[in-house]
């Protein structure tokens, strides 16, 4: 059964909003520039990506260049990891290693990342920027008209959210969850209706998809939202439906939901707790760590105590989400001057309200829910913004419906619009001494500008010529024209992130596998992994557990701690230290990157007592011949299963680490007996034949009997066969692997082949069937 007529009007609509976005960021679509702020950090040069030295922004355009680290690199990874033929499931680029496919807040198999796999680098992360604008406001605009609003406070709704702060200045990843929040509650929305399968297989379609797009607490908060809204419409909604059977369809709904997320929720789910370790402090979400109330102006207007979102002291404006505008604001509260889709309206505004009152205030009264299992576990101030400016969103269009259809729009209007331009006011007299005052003034005409423009608009509605057809025109230029004007144009010009870069060759040319590790802002952490090459520094969300107990054990004690303050390792010139380096020849760390011009506080001859400048050009490219090759043959073994002994032991050994391994494990009689007689070296060696993200082939010609050592981190979901044969992977010297060899030549297998990311993937097929069959059911009866 054809509908051809919504089908035409979404796609009216998909072309309005995209005609909209290209003209909000026509620098970008027509003028060459682009939403990366790359060159705002340092990357492979201290000064950002090699080539881009003089590309730099005035300020930064955006909240957070977060993006250009925990984002980039990861995704090249990917891209080029899928053009040789394998899908990335571990990531031997960063910290010796890590199971990439735990990463769910990278949202590595999201649809719309796609995008950055199969288009041209240098183009790719606009489009796909300008992909997450348009389907956030086209997921509005349906939801919306899901609700039976008209075309026009349901276009209101997609611009305020598109346009938003958030959606605008907080380009990092776990957007891709919040713009698909409208999409779960429009799916949602049809079940309450609609307590059918066909409505459980949308609704596990938009659930499976918040978790393939990303970040654990977005997935949390976004489906949270989510649950409460369902719970709020199964109350209200008349003719209320069956209690029971939307019970038992929305179960059905969730379960097939995470039914087809297990690809990417089961490795996540079985590495959270064993593997990996998080920087968030017991009761984070307890912490108050948000916008002070004498900068709530903020929440309207961005630019009133700074032009820049964030300077380069990395002091924010005011609130890190950056806006929802003063109009938005203006249209939520005339939404409020009606009931609308019983009480709908009403439960926005609350949400809002908790939302902003718990992240951005900490009052005491709302800090309660920071108590709550889970919540207490997650960081509010970073995460919820786009669900407050989402909320505002919807109430915007709420209002633009009150002001077509109540003909006293205009006097209720007054009472909103007059109180929004008195508070301007007010924070203009208060700061009528300050430095920032002319801004601030810029920014108040601005903003009383567009109260003004609104209010004459409603105005008209008294002109009986004036239709309404004109007046929601005018309100929607207006609402567009005042987010417009609050779009930051100080991005730079199209580049490639991730050329050709001299010093990278040079480290590309080895025939083994290298670790390096950059100084002083240079070889920035993730770096490698967009180049294809390995560091031992790291910055992510989420860290090997490991790797953090071998850098605070044996490197800078105590470095990773729970207080939100390093989640990476990076700059800190441990390379050059006396103490760090037996363990740093452990793990295969032979080069040191550092800028060309090394600070005045380290002299030269400290540099030459620990390596030899190999390279010097735009960096320098220091060489430690003391290094341990990445592969290497040990024939004594110190078995150690307690960890506070085994770090002990290897602190003891520090120095003999190339001829003695310290197995975290009990001792195993066979292998103690066979080592008994064998000397501390002899002629055995070890070559690495294959080496890729989830296999390594190493040839061991073995003299006497002995431990293959892999200087990469051991993690249990690897498995390793000789000569075809399982063979057990050890655990040693506090993080890398080890496999017991007898003599003779053997070809030892490693591959990292994860139980659960296959499991995971063969029920999401199971899943992905049962929603064809329920569209496949509803289509054969002939409902839409």
């Amino acid at each position: 059964m054809s509908h051809p007529k919504p089908f035409r009007e979404f796609c009216l609509a998909a072309v309005a909003i995209a005609v909209l976005l290209c003209a909000s960021f026509y620098d970008v679509v027509f003028f060459g520039k682009t939403f990366k702020v790359t060159t705002a950090n340092p990357q492979a040069l201290s000064s950002g990506p090699y080539g881009q030295e003089q590309n730099k922004p005035k300020f930064f355009p955006v909240t957070s260049t977060d993006s250009s680290m925990m984002e980039e690199p990861f995704y090249e990874f990917v891209r080029r990891s899928l053009r040789a033929g394998e899908i990335p499931l571990w990531n031997p680029h960063q910290a010796c290693g890590y199971p990439f496919i735990a990463m769910l807040e990278l949202g590595i198999f999201f649809p719309l990342n796609f995008v950055l796999y199969v288009l041209p680098s240098l183009y790719a992360w606009d489009v796909m920027i300008f992909l997450r604008f348009l389907l956030g406001g086209l997921f509005t605009y349906a939801f919306m008209r899901t609700l039976r609003y008209k075309p026009v406070p349901s276009l209101g709704s997609a611009i305020a959210f598109t346009l938003s702060g958030p959606m605008v200045l907080l380009q990092y990843l776990f957007t891709n969850v919040e713009i698909l929040t409208p999409l779960v509650l429009l799916a949602l929305e049809r079940l309450v209706r609609h307590p059918r399968l066909p409505s459980a297989g949308l609704v596990a379609v938009a659930v499976a998809a918040t978790f393939y797009a990303g970040h654990p607490e977005h997935v949390f908060f976004v489906n949270l939202f989510a649950g409460l809204y369902v719970v709020f419409r199964v109350l209200t909604v008349r003719p209320r439906p069956p209690l029971g059977r939307v019970s038992a369809v929305l179960a059905a709904g969730y379960l097939l939901g995470l039914g087809l997320s297990a690809m990417v929720l089961f490795p996540f789910l079985r590495n959270l707790h064993a593997e990996l370790w998080h920087n968030h402090p017991p009761l984070i979400g307890l912490k108050p760590d948000g916008l002070p109330l004498s900068r709530l102006i903020t929440l309207a207007s961005p630019y009133f105590f700074q032009k820049e979102p964030v300077n380069f002291e990395f002091t924010p404006a005011g609130w890190l989400g950056g806006y929802v505008g003063f109009l938005p604001l203006a249209l939520a509260f005339i939404g409020l001057f009606r009931n609308q889709r019983r009480g709908l309206n009403y439960f926005f505004f609350l949400a809002a309200f908790l939302n902003i009152s718990k992240s951005y205030f900490g009052f005491p009264f709302i800090n309660w829910i920071g108590y709550l299992p889970i919540l207490r576990d997650c960081r509010f101030f970073v995460h919820t913004g786009h669900l407050f400016a989402f909320s505002v969103a919807i109430l915007a269009g709420m209002g633009i419906k009150v002001i077509l259809n109540d003909r006293k729009a205009f006097v209720k209007s007054l009472s909103v619009v007059l109180p929004l331009a008195l508070m301007v006011a007010g924070y203009l007299w208060v700061y009528r001494q300050a430095a920032h005052f002319p801004l601030s003034l810029h920014a108040g005409l601005w903003a009383v500008g567009a109260l003004t423009a609104l209010s004459f608009a409603l105005s008209l509605k008294n002109l009986s010529r004036v239709k309404n057809f004109w007046i929601g025109g005018l309100v929607l230029l207006l609402l567009t024209g005042e987010l417009f004007g609050y779009i930051h144009r100080g991005r730079v010009n199209r580049f490639d992130s991730y050329p050709k870069v001299p010093y990278i060759e040079a480290m590309k040319k080895s025939a083994d596998p290298i670790r390096a590790y950059g100084i002083f802002w240079t070889f920035h952490p993730n770096t490698a992994s967009g180049y294809g090459v390995n560091d031992f520094g790291v910055a992510s969300g989420l860290l090997p557990r490991r790797y953090v107990n071998f850098v605070n054990n044996f490197l800078i004690e105590g470095y990773f701690q729970q207080d939100l303050k390093h989640a990476s390792l990076w700059a800190i010139p441990i390379t050059l230290m006396p103490g760090p380096r037996p363990y740093l020849d452990l793990l295969n760390i032979a080069f040191t990157v550092a800028p060309a011009q090394m600070p005045a506080t380290i002299p030269p001859q400290a540099v030459n007592i620990f390596a030899k400048t190999v390279y010097s050009g735009e960096a320098a490219l220091l060489f430690h011949a003391s290094a341990y090759p990445r592969a290497f043959i040990v024939h004594k073994a110190e078995f150690e299963p307690d960890e506070t002994s085994a770090v002990a032991k290897i602190k003891l050994l520090r120095n003999n680490l190339r001829q003695v391994a310290v197995i975290h494990h009990p001792a195993v009689p066979e292998i103690v007996e066979q080592l008994q007689a064998v000397p501390l070296s002899d002629g055995s060696s070890a070559r690495i034949v294959k080496y890729t993200a989830n296999d390594v082939i190493v040839e061991a010609n073995m003299e006497h009997a002995g431990f293959l050592m892999l200087g990469d981190s051991y993690h249990p979901d690897w498995t390793a066969d000789v000569g075809g044969k399982p063979t057990q992977i050890f655990f040693a010297d506090g993080l890398i692997r080890a496999v017991f060899l007898p003599p003779g030549l053997h070809t030892v297998r490693f591959r990292f082949a994860p139980v659960s990311f296959y499991a995971g993937a063969l029920l999401s097929l199971l899943s992905l069937a049962a929603v064809l069959a329920f569209a496949l059911r509803s289509r054969i009866q002939g409902r839409p």
